[in-house]
């Protein structure tokens, strides 16, 4: 298994509209999850690069990509968030910058304050 921890970019595989064909493709670790006795899991954010797209609740542009590991100008999409086994994790690419990590973090509570109020 690919070492990993919160903040971190990785590479894991996505079912597109076929389910039968996964390609790889940049993931933001939100959060590692061990238990005893339990596999590794990461609770994780995807990652786009397409910046034309209209931004939704809880998008995150990266500033520092290239430091990130990024090869592209990319946004965490943190409304998108998925708990995957950690063994599914290919490669890990990089990490957010420590500057950036808190922006992130404000990010996701906003998001959360809007999913919790009725």
């Amino acid at each position: 298994m690919t070492d990993f921890k919160a903040g971190d970019f990785i590479l894991v595989p996505y079912p597109f509209t076929d389910p039968h064909s996964l390609k790889q493709r940049p993931a933001f670790v939100v959060s590692r999850v061990q238990a005893t006795g339990m596999p590794t899991k990461a609770v994780i954010a995807l990652v786009t690069s397409r910046l034309d797209e209209a931004d939704m609740p809880g998008d995150y542009r990266v500033i520092d990509w290239e430091y990130s590991g990024l090869k592209h100008p990319a946004k965490i999409r943190l409304g998108k968030i998925v708990t995957v086994e950690g063994d599914i994790i290919h490669k890990r690419l990089g990490s957010l910058s420590r500057r950036e990590w808190k922006s992130v973090g404000e990010e996701f509570l906003k998001l959360f304050q809007i999913w919790i109020t009725p």
